[in-house]
């Protein structure tokens, strides 16, 4: 495994993400996604960086952990208890592999994440 520094950024092939149908809940929340790197031997473990234009929408189970770094826009994400956080550049959370949110993106949002599915498997 290479042991050097791993960039991302948005000159890897780009991966156009319509929201599922049933996952949406305003607008047309087209999502790229540039999956930049594997970075574990297991594969359970990814990192890239992704954009969103505006409108809603709701991921009812989050697949992996994820820790997220807002680069630009902004974004309401809202937790299953209702919670309403509004995230802009500079913030960096954890979403926890399971969890509902509600991503409300008034006119776009962008993120660098690290994604780490159960590495206990």
């Amino acid at each position: 495994m290479d042991t050097g520094l791993i960039f991302l950024g948005t000159e890897q092939a780009v991966e156009h993400v319509p929201g599922r149908p049933e996952h949406v809940l305003d607008g047309d929340p087209l999502t790229n996604v540039w999956r930049n790197v594997t970075v574990h031997p297991s594969g359970k473990m990814h990192a890239g960086v992704w954009d969103c234009r505006a409108g809603a929408f709701e991921l009812p189970c989050h697949a992996s952990t994820e820790l997220c770094v807002i680069t630009e826009g902004s974004a309401e994400i809202e937790d299953a208890q209702g919670r309403k956080t509004l995230v802009k550049p500079g913030d960096a959370f954890i979403i926890p592999q399971g969890a509902r949110t509600v991503w409300r993106i008034g006119e776009y949002v962008k993120k660098y994440y690290l994604g780490v599915l159960d590495l206990e498997d």
